[in-house]
């Protein structure tokens, strides 16, 4: 009975969430791909560096620091790690500084004008937000957690918004 009394609203209820896990599932996916094509724009242009530099194996460091990337925080300092071991096994002196700096270099524009422009135009997910759901996964499942923070806050802000774009899921 109070099935039947109540079904239309149950009915648009359910309507609605289905709707927002489109919409979630989306955005999701949008950023998926956009942070996959930063990365690998971010490991050729790594690699490249690297074999001006002289580095061998660059192509390998470009993989890494593609995939590295992936791993907020973390990942680039392990990357800058390994690269000041590489450039000290293969320069001497000073010289031996040049491939982390010029990672870290690359690093520091991807991260600070790259990744935000292109991000966090389509997103639009508050940057505090972000930090603590990053520094809370990190936290609660190490640095698996900080990878799947970030597309769980995006997904967690389609949910809870107000405004979601029309999706026909055909």
């Amino acid at each position: 009975f109070f099935f039947l009394l109540t079904r239309a609203r149950i009915y648009e209820q359910v309507a609605n969430i289905t709707h927002r896990l489109y919409a979630a599932e989306r955005k999701v996916a949008h950023y998926f791909a956009i942070v996959t094509l930063i990365n690998a724009a971010l490991g050729c242009a790594t690699a490249v560096v690297l074999s001006i530099l002289g580095l061998p194996g660059a192509l390998m460091w470009g993989l890494a620091v593609a995939l590295l990337n992936f791993v907020l925080y973390l990942g680039p300092m392990i990357a800058t790690a390994g690269l000041l071991v590489a450039g000290l096994s293969q320069f001497g002196g000073l010289s031996a500084l040049l491939p982390p700096a010029a990672f870290v270099l690359l690093n520091l524009c991807e991260a600070q004008f790259v990744t935000p422009s292109l991000v966090g135009r389509s997103m639009r997910v508050n940057p505090l937000a972000v930090f603590l759901a990053i520094v809370f996964g990190l936290w609660l499942w190490g640095p698996i957690g900080a990878i799947v923070a970030l597309p769980a806050i995006v997904w967690l802000s389609v949910m809870l918004s107000s405004r979601v774009e029309a999706f026909d899921p055909r």
